[in-house]
């Protein structure tokens, strides 16, 4: 399933489940999405239960729910680390009260938890934490993934396969969902000179939201008046993502094209 276009961040500390990080990262961007470790701190090396090493890219701090189009919580002791910072539980309720999938498996639940994400969902975890996530308001599911909403959940390791389908197949429905122009948008811009490639970007998961089409015009008029992008802020555009569409489409905007 073609993922290319979606961001997403797969939170890592400490003492997180080896498999549970590196599994759904390659699954992830086998399937063409970029995919950001984000932690505590930037560039900070965090260790598995094992040992085995992952570099953060981004810190907590650092980033928003704007910044990704889906949130991975992995397993482990990491998500009780995790959840003792208010940034981790906020960027997973502001993904969730986006529509945004999130996915935790495992004691990534303890996060859901911190987040207040569960009330009234279905979910899964690890049996040792179920309690915590009934008293946090959902439905506990015995089952090996459980999609509710914006959350899908499961149990241990041995889900991961259906785990990563699940999320993946979530993704995937936002993107196109996302993606999509209205019919009052396809007439408005019928005419526009650069209609064929405005919607081409779109298709391909570049911008989101109502203000697409005006960030798109003016990510064309730095194209042919080779402005910076800091300039294509100040002109009204309001999407953060216009740096990946650029470098995806080899737009150079210091230099004239």
């Amino acid at each position: 399933m073609e993922l290319r276009g979606s961001r997403v961040a797969v939170l890592v500390e400490n003492y997180y489940q080896e498999l549970e990080v590196w599994y759904p990262i390659l699954r992830l961007r086998e399937a063409g999405a970029h995919v950001a470790a984000v932690g505590a701190q930037a560039g900070a090396v965090y260790k598995s239960k094992l040992g085995y090493p992952v570099e953060a890219q981004a810190g907590i701090e650092d980033v928003s729910a704007d910044d990704f189009d889906a949130v991975v919580v992995p397993g482990g002791w990491a998500p009780d680390y995790m959840r003792r910072k208010q940034a981790f539980a906020d960027l997973v309720a502001k993904a969730a009260g986006a529509d945004k999938p999130v996915g935790a498996i495992c004691h990534g639940a303890w996060l859901l938890c911190s987040a207040n994400v569960l009330k009234g969902r279905r979910a899964t975890c690890f049996f040792s934490i179920k309690d915590d996530v009934i008293h946090a308001g959902a439905e506990y599911v015995d089952r090996e993934v459980v999609t509710d909403g914006p959350l899908v959940t499961s149990r241990t390791p041995d889900d991961l396969p259906a785990f990563c389908r699940a999320f993946i197949e979530a993704v995937a429905a936002r993107k196109t969902a996302k993606t999509a122009a209205k019919p009052d948008e396809q007439a408005r811009w019928a005419g526009h000179k650069y209609a064929n490639h405005l919607l081409e970007l779109v298709k391909n998961g570049f911008t989101h939201g109502s203000d697409r089409w005006e960030s798109l015009e003016i990510l064309h008029e730095a194209r042919n008046n080779a402005f910076t992008y800091e300039e294509y802020m100040k002109k009204g555009g309001r999407s953060s993502h216009m740096r990946e569409a650029i470098d995806k489409w080899g737009y150079v905007i210091a230099t004239p094209l």
